[in-house]
């Protein structure tokens, strides 16, 4: 798919602490937001996800103890804020061990 037709989506579900959670839901989802995740096992193995996203969703869904657990959905906007002068909707940098990709 060419630039300008694709489109990423997302969906997730995360739990967040009583003393974090309320910024989230006072987020207008026709707003942009910054998403940045690392799921990191070591060193060298990780995987960073990074770009700027609209909500189209975000629902509490259950309590557990003082947490709220919410799914949340939402797409990827292009951005073209790097000297490169590529647009793009998400980054993401995988490292397995042997080498690294962005």
């Amino acid at each position: 798919m060419g630039r300008g037709k694709r489109v990423v989506t997302f969906t997730a579900t995360f739990e967040g602490n009583s003393d974090g959670v309320t910024r989230f839901v006072e987020w207008d989802l026709a707003t942009e937001k910054r998403i940045r995740v690392s799921f990191v096992d070591d060193a060298t193995h990780y995987l960073y996800i990074d770009g700027r996203v609209l909500f189209t969703a975000f629902d509490p869904v259950a309590s557990i103890d003082t947490n709220t657990v919410f799914n949340i959905e939402g797409r990827f906007v292009v951005e073209n804020t790097d000297n490169s002068g590529l647009d793009s909707d998400i980054r993401l940098t995988v490292g397995n061990g042997e080498t690294s990709y962005t």
